[in-house]
This record gives C-alpha cells, sequence and structure tokens, in this order.
C-alpha cells in the first residue's frame, strides 16, 4: 500500500480576512440603538450601544458573531437609564462614555449624569466604570493621551440650558486629574449665556485638542451657531471661535458642529449641518468646513443632496484621498434613510449615496440629544452605527452599516442608490467668542458594575452540507434552515445553494440573511470519489494458430463501467484487439478520470 501524505497550507485572503457585511442587530421584544463603533485591524467590530434602557456594550468577529456582551449596570442610579455615546480602542483596550437619563426606556429623556468606562477588548472584562447623577452632566466624546482620558460634553448650569465641560481622568483607574468650570459662551453683541452644548473632539496632539458643538446666540432656537474651542492637556483653554454666517449681518441661521478631525498637523475639518435661512429652520443640509489651527476657516461647502429634503449630519471619516461624512436623510419621515457623500481633500464632491433596507426605516438615531457619536475608517472600510425601524416609534434595532471606498456594502442586503448633489459655496468666516466659566464640579458619585448580557447573536446559523461525487467532480448543497430565503454566494463566483468544484480545494460559502443582513461564512473541502473501474485481460497462454488465424483480446471491465476508451500498445483505441503473432499486449482503459 501505498500512502500519501499532504501538508496543506491555507492562505487567508483580505477579502474573508475582513469580510464584515452590514446586518442588523437586535431583538423583537427590546428596543436597542447604538451612537457608536470601532474596529480593530484583526477585523472585529466594538459597539457601545443600549438596549432596554441600559449601556451595552459587545464584540463581533469578521463573520458577525457575538464574541462577547457587557452590560454596565449603571441602575446603580436608581429610576435611570443609560445610554453609551462614544467608544474607541486602543490596543487591546475599549474605552468611552455616555450619559444617565431620567424616564428609562423612552426616546426624549432628559440627561441628569454621565458615564466612563474602560473595557478589555479580548474579554469583555471591565477595568473601571464610572457614573454620576447629580450634577447633570453628560460626556460625547472621549480621547486617549499620555495615559490620560479626555472626555468632553455639556453640563446644566442653570434653568437657562447647558455649559460646556472637559475633564481629564486617569487612565489607570478613571480617577479625575483635573475638571474644567462649566465654559459658557456669549456671542459679541449679544451676551446672552444659553446652551452651550460640545459634540466632538479631536485626538490631543502636541498637548492640544479641539472641541466643535453648538451655541445659542440668543435666547431663540432658530439662531445659533457652530463653535470651535481648543483647550490643552491641562485644562486652559487657548482658542474660542464661531464658524460662519456672521451674526451681526446674516440673521437667523442655526447649525450645528457635529464632528470634527485633524487633517494632518495643521488643520482641521468640522462637519456641520443646519440651515443658513431659518425663518422655519425646515431646509437642513450637511456642510464640511476647513480651518487652520487658530480657526481661520479656508473653504466651507455645502451639500444639498437632491430629492431630499431634510438631511441631519452624524458622523465624518477621513481617508488617506477624501472626507466621508454621514447622516439622516428626510428626517423622522416614513422613507427616512441614511446618506453617505464622499469628497475630495478640498471638498469637491464625488459621489453620494442613499442606504435603506426593505421597507423600514434607517437612520443613525441620535438618542436624547444631538450627539454626532463615534464611526471608524478601518482596513479600507466606513464602519458607521445606525438605527433600523418599521416605524417611527420606540421600537428599533442596531444598524451596523459597513462601507468600502466606492460607499457600497457587495456582502450586504442593503438597497444602496446613487444621488446626485448641488454644492454651494459659502464664504469663509470664523470670529472670537466670549467666554464665562461659572463654577460647577462634578464627582463621580456611583460604581456601576459590569455583567456578562447573554445575546444571542442574529448573525448564527448552522449551515449543512451535501455532496454527490464522482471520480472528478463534486456536486455540493448547502442549506440553512433557520433562515429565510437566504441568498448564497461561493468563493469561485457561482450564485444559490449549489455549485459543482472539480478541485478539492477549500469552499467558502456566505449565506446572507434577507431580513437582518447578516452573513454566516462557512467551508468544506470537496472530496472526490473512486470509480471502481477495473480491467483484465485473459492470462499469458501458449495457443496453436492456423495459417491466417486471429486471436482477439477482449478486457474484462465491469458491466456499469460508464462510457470507457482504450489505448493499446499498437496505438489501437477499440474495445478489442485482434492479433495473429505472438509477442506481449498491453491496454489502458479510462472513463475520463480513472
Amino acid at each position: 500500500m501505498i500512502k500519501y501524505f499532504f501538508y496543506w497550507i491555507l492562505f487567508v485572503s483580505p477579502f474573508l480576512l475582513f469580510s464584515q457585511s452590514s446586518s442588523i442587530i437586535g431583538s423583537a421584544t427590546f428596543n436597542e440603538y447604538a451612537l457608536g463603533i470601532c474596529a480593530d485591524n484583526a477585523g472585529n467590530v466594538y459597539f457601545g450601544a443600549t438596549s432596554f434602557g441600559e449601556s451595552w456594550i459587545f464584540k463581533r468577529d469578521v463573520n458577525n458573531a457575538i464574541v462577547w456582551s457587557q452590560k454596565l449596570h449603571t441602575s446603580a442610579a436608581t429610576g435611570f437609564s443609560s445610554d453609551v455615546s462614544y467608544i474607541d480602542i486602543i490596543g487591546d483596550t475599549i474605552f468611552g462614555c455616555g450619559w444617565l437619563k431620567t424616564g428609562g426606556n423612552t426616546i426624549g429623556t432628559t440627561i441628569v449624569g454621565s458615564l466612563l468606562f474602560k473595557l478589555n477588548a479580548t474579554t469583555g472584562t471591565a477595568y473601571w466604570v464610572k457614573s454620576e447623577s447629580l450634577n447633570n452632566t453628560y460626556f460625547s466624546s472621549v480621547k486617549y493621551a499620555n495615559g490620560k482620558y479626555f472626555a468632553s460634553g455639556s453640563q446644566m448650569n442653570n434653568s437657562a440650558g447647558y455649559n460646556g465641560k472637559v475633564m481629564a481622568v486617569s487612565s489607570a483607574n478613571g480617577s479625575i486629574i483635573w475638571q474644567t468650570s462649566a465654559i459658557g459662551i456669549t456671542f459679541p453683541g449679544f451676551g446672552n449665556d444659553y446652551i452651550d452644548d460640545f459634540y466632538s473632539s479631536t485626538e490631543m496632539v502636541n498637548g492640544q485638542m479641539f472641541i466643535t458643538g453648538r451655541s445659542y446666540v440668543n435666547a431663540t432656537s432658530t439662531n445659533m451657531r457652530t463653535i470651535l474651542i481648543g483647550i490643552n492637556d491641562l485644562g486652559t483653554i487657548f482658542l474660542q471661535k464661531y464658524l460662519e454666517f456672521n451674526t451681526a449681518n446674516t440673521g437667523d441661521s442655526r447649525f450645528y458642529g457635529i464632528s470634527i478631525e485633524y487633517d494632518g498637523p495643521d488643520s482641521l475639518v468640522v462637519l456641520q449641518y443646519g440651515d443658513d435661512n431659518c425663518s422655519g429652520c425646515t431646509d437642513n443640509k450637511a456642510s464640511l468646513i476647513k480651518t487652520d489651527l487658530n480657526g481661520n476657516v479656508s473653504w466651507c461647502k455645502e451639500y444639498d443632496l437632491n430629492g431630499i429634503s431634510l438631511e441631519v449630519g452624524r458622523g465624518l471619516n477621513i481617508t488617506p484621498n477624501s472626507y466621508v461624512f454621514y447622516g439622516y436623510a428626510n428626517l423622522n419621515q416614513n422613507n427616512s434613510k441614511m446618506f453617505a457623500v464622499k469628497t475630495t481633500k478640498t471638498g469637491v464632491f464625488q459621489l453620494a449615496k442613499l442606504i435603506s433596507l426593505g421597507t423600514g426605516n434607517l437612520g443613525h438615531i441620535s438618542g436624547p440629544i444631538n450627539c454626532g457619536g463615534s464611526s471608524n475608517y478601518k482596513n479600507g472600510k466606513h464602519y458607521i452605527p445606525g438605527a433600523y425601524f418599521t416605524t417611527n416609534a420606540n421600537s428599533r434595532d442596531i444598524a451596523q452599516i459597513v462601507l468600502n471606498d466606492n460607499l457600497e456594502d457587495p456582502q450586504g442586503c442593503l438597497t444602496i442608490t446613487p444621488v446626485l448633489a448641488t454644492t454651494n459655496i459659502f464664504p469663509p468666516f470664523s470670529n472670537v467668542l466670549n467666554l464665562t466659566t461659572p463654577t460647577n464640579v462634578m464627582n463621580f458619585n456611583n460604581q456601576p458594575s459590569a455583567f456578562q448580557y447573554p445575546f444571542i447573536s442574529p448573525c448564527s446559523a448552522n449551515v449543512t452540507f451535501i455532496q454527490n461525487s464522482n471520480c472528478d467532480s463534486s456536486v455540493i448543497t448547502a442549506n440553512v434552515t433557520s433562515i429565510n430565503n437566504p441568498t448564497y454566494t461561493w468563493s469561485n463566483g457561482d450564485i444559490g445553494n449549489t455549485t459543482t468544484t472539480y478541485t478539492t480545494d477549500t469552499l467558502f460559502v456566505y449565506v446572507s440573511n434577507p431580513i437582518t443582513c447578516c452573513v454566516v461564512v462557512d467551508t468544506i473541502i470537496p472530496v472526490f470519489s473512486s470509480s471502481g473501474i477495473s480491467a483484465q485481460l485473459p492470462n499469458d497462454t501458449t495457443l496453436c494458430l492456423n495459417q491466417n488465424g486471429i486471436f482477439n483480446l477482449t478486457p474484462i471491465v465491469p458491466v456499469n463501467a460508464g462510457t470507457l476508451t482504450y489505448q493499446w500498445n499498437n496505438l489501437s483505441q477499440n474495445d478489442t484487439l485482434s492479433v495473429n503473432q505472438s509477442g506481449t499486449y498491453w491496454v489502458s482503459v479510462t472513463n475520463g478520470c480513472q
């Protein structure tokens, strides 16, 4: 017997390694939504979310299966529920922030406290969780630098509304290192400290961090501006400006600075949305503002999507060659969708897509405040958190949106359609704000605990295979009984649940659930079966032939051997060889593969 030993090496392509697709996450009975998402270099995805009124953090692998699922027990503050507004990863550490609120599992509740946390990315184990429920503070962004987390948000100052708030805590244990007083903003010529919200911050680079948000020019809801605040790593404010639309001569304009990023060492890009003619504030559009580190605007461009009545920006990703921002389209309408827009680094429009799923509404839910949350660009993919709901009521599921650089999701079941946009260019403008800093100190008075939340992944499913093989091919059929009307895509390019292969190379099958958009991946190694063919000539013998005598050699083969071909040593291809001379004769018989 001859034994053959094989040494297999499997090369996994980037397509397979980073194979996450867009999907829906949630249960039919709970209200779930997410404001934050990030990804690691291995392709795992982490969500900062809310499930039935409690902070929920979970990890999904490249096949969208949930690896671990944790809740933060902020209900230590009796009667409160909580949201996670931001999440990020550095190395093997997950960190983020959020807020506590009254009213339990409802939309439009009142914020009463803040949340900070640090978890192990591999296991989900909490290093520490901090919260407070006495100072009406919320955090919407947190960044790491030099052993500290720098959290920014806002704090209720008085009956008029919120002021800004920034804090540094120890990465080791979450203890407060410093905090600013409440940061109140007034506009030259108005002097009214009304509502100031800090929504998004940059990294702390060279000891400087920049924050954007909104501030009311006066006590009317139709007149507010995007703000730009600079603060150093010691808590000192060195820059305070508002961007675009001079309050002295442009009338009511309502704008929110919703996301900010460094773009190189000496410039910033801000995503804002709003209405520059705010008599009714019913025509919101998203725009980008480019500034230097002194807040001087170099350009401001607005992108008006065709056929969309209301665009609300939510997040911004920076790629090596472009800006990509996203948000709501047709906010709070029955046909609400997500939109994604891609521009050059000079703000030149390149493409835009509208994103929907079935007949349901798709959007990036804002929670009780207009917080931008966090998206992520990693390994050539845009990871965007959203919400899916069939009505505009309080029942929602989480939408994981994964787009490539062309703003497409090739493996998902989302409906993605191109849309054109008109670019409006505004004259660059910025102006200095005045600050007030009323004393308002906060402390963490709760010590929430993390506990495992046994959530069954909607992307889990068992794939079964049936092989019908012969000696040179195998017909493989895949089935997933737990998914209604699944779609199948094979790594050899075949579509449908059946494929035919002529090699023994490992096959991957991608099974998509049209309801949840989940993609389940499984593998099979084709096995070819023996044909059982045999052939035999008569035994060696001595014959006495008459002159011109003929002897016929006919191979003995199985009755059901199939279609056979013959090759004799004299090159004859007949099934019988007639001989009249002594000698040695051989024949090769094949059925095509044996």
